[in-house]
This record gives structure tokens, C-alpha cells and sequence, in this order.
């Protein structure tokens, strides 16, 4: 049986969305930080699906691709919440705390490709590896 990469999108989607959603208040909305992050990452899957698209065929780069833009600031929602700033110098690296919060939350189970895409979150934001 083939991978389906579209329906793995979709699921990492959902999950983005629902581990979002529980950053909202009661009346649905989040706060402006978090709004502006949630714009920020929907842009950055919009201009990867563009680049992915103009420089390969592969449905696997493709998908590792989306798949860790969706994903590579999930940590920041969390950030925000506990300290109250984005700036990693005077909290947590976002990025690796992106990384946890996938793999404590087992999105990427026994989907092709997991490790890359955590690779990607955990690394996105170094400017040396």
C-alpha cells in the first residue's frame, strides 16, 4: 500500500489546528502575538507548497516540506503562554520546544518521512549545525 501523502497533510494539519485552538480564549480568538504567529506560519506552507512545486517532483520532498512548515512554529504558541515572548534569548528556543511538542504529541507516528521533519523543526531556526 502507497503512503498517502495528502491525507498525512491533511492529519498534521488537523492537529496544528486543534493544538491552536486551545490557545484561544473563550470567545474563539487568539491574542493578537498569537494571531500574527498563526498568520506567519500559514504564509510560510503557502510559500513552501511554491518553492516545493517550482524545484522538485517528488511527492516525498513535497511533503516533508508542508509538513514541517506547518509544523516548525508550533512551539511558539506554547512559548508565548509560558513567557510571555518570542524572543528565544530570554525564554526557550522555540524551535526545539516545536519538536517536543510534535513527537510528546506523536503527530508524526508512523508517518514516512518523521524524522526528517523533525529534523527540519528542531534546525530551522540555526544559523550553524
Amino acid at each position: 500500500m502507497q503512503f498517502d501523502y495528502s491525507q498525512a497533510l491533511e492529519s498534521i494539519d488537523a492537529d496544528y489546528r486543534r493544538y491552536v485552538d486551545m490557545f484561544r480564549s473563550d470567545g474563539g480568538n487568539l491574542s493578537d502575538l498569537l494571531e500574527l504567529k498563526d498568520i506567519h506560519t500559514a504564509r510560510v506552507v503557502e510559500n513552501i507548497a511554491a518553492i516545493a512545486s517550482s524545484h522538485t517532483e517528488d511527492p516525498f520532498l513535497r511533503y516533508c516540506c508542508m509538513a514541517s512548515a506547518r509544523l516548525h512554529d508550533v512551539g511558539r504558541f506554547e512559548q508565548l503562554k509560558t513567557y510571555g515572548t518570542f524572543r528565544d534569548s530570554q525564554s526557550i528556543d522555540h524551535a526545539q520546544l516545536s519538536h517536543r511538542i510534535v513527537s510528546e504529541n506523536r503527530w508524526l507516528d508512523g508517518m514516512e518521512g518523521a524524522k526528517c521533519i523533525l529534523d527540519a523543526v528542531l534546525f530551522h531556526n540555526r544559523r550553524e549545525l
